[in-house]
């Protein structure tokens, strides 16, 4: 019997083996088996389901249309030859993803990588920590279920960006710590990407630049930053952002130790720096 491999980072994607794709005919076929999934090991009342997944339609129509969707799926995985048992949890009217389920999915992957880094909120996290951390958001390649607009799938969407969000951040302040500058731009450029809002870290990658030995880069990204605030905003980058664009560590041509000094100094002496830790629950 084959592993079920399902994606659900980015999109849907089901896989048997290497190269055998599964089909999942519908939206709403993709919506409610990636609700099963994230949820492996739960079983939810059908009527609920229904619900969740017709909320304006009525009742009879909702339940009809919730055991085509589960025909759907059961026969779309059926060359894995996972029968229903192994795959489905059936109580009465209750149904789910079994837990034992022979399957391999890249949110169960990323939520398992980083609790087992559950202590890597600290800067000074731990090979292995790196380790856990780093394979967690190489798994996360975009925002779950992309093109899915039902309501759990916009909740879920967001936990799970954050907790990416925040094993970034943490991954970024481990090489700025160890002046591995290279790897803490790359980590910078990949948050402001998903979050491009975050000014501290817009901050921290002029420094992080200038460390380098880049100055032309950080005044580079100050103006695009700055512009891009002022399109899409409206406002001016904060003071504390304006503050460190005109100290004399970036427009004068200043040696790293002396930036990474002044970096140091700007991040105890600013309040406005420091942002709260995200909460990874």
């Amino acid at each position: 019997m084959s592993i079920l491999r399902v994606r659900l980072f980015g999109g849907v994607s089901v896989e048997i083996g290497d190269d055998v794709f599964v089909d999942l005919a519908t939206q709403k076929s993709r919506s409610l088996f990636g609700f099963l999934i994230v949820n492996q090991g739960r079983v939810f009342e059908r009527a609920v389901l229904a619900a969740m997944l017709w909320p304006n339609v009525p009742d009879s129509f909702a339940r009809k249309s919730l055991r085509n969707e589960i025909w759907r799926i059961r026969t779309a995985v059926r060359p894995a030859g996972i029968g229903d048992d192994e795959l489905f949890t059936v109580e009465a009217n209750r149904i789910g993803i079994a837990r034992k389920a022979r399957l391999w999915t890249d949110v169960g992957a990323f939520k398992a990588a980083l609790e087992s880094a559950d202590d890597s909120r600290r800067d000074d996290i731990s090979t292995v920590e790196e380790r856990w951390l780093t394979k967690a958001v190489q798994l996360y390649l975009g925002p779950l279920m992309a093109g899915c607009f039902d309501d759990w799938c916009g909740l879920e969407r967001e936990v799970l960006r954050d907790r990416f969000l925040s094993a970034l951040e943490v991954l970024m302040r481990h090489h700025q710590g160890r002046s591995n500058w290279k790897q803490a731009i790359d980590l910078a450029k990949r948050l402001l990407r998903d979050d491009p809002l975050l000014e501290h870290v817009h901050r921290d990658l002029m420094c992080f630049y200038c460390a380098a030995g880049d100055r032309p880069a950080a005044l580079r990204h100050y103006q695009n930053m700055s512009r891009m605030l002022r399109r899409d905003l409206g406002v001016a980058p904060m003071t504390e952002t304006m503050r460190l664009f005109t100290h004399r560590a970036i427009v004068d041509r200043r040696p790293p130790a002396f930036v990474a000094r002044v970096y140091h100094r700007l991040r105890l002496t600013h309040p406005c720096w420091q942002v709260q830790e995200r909460d990874p629950s």
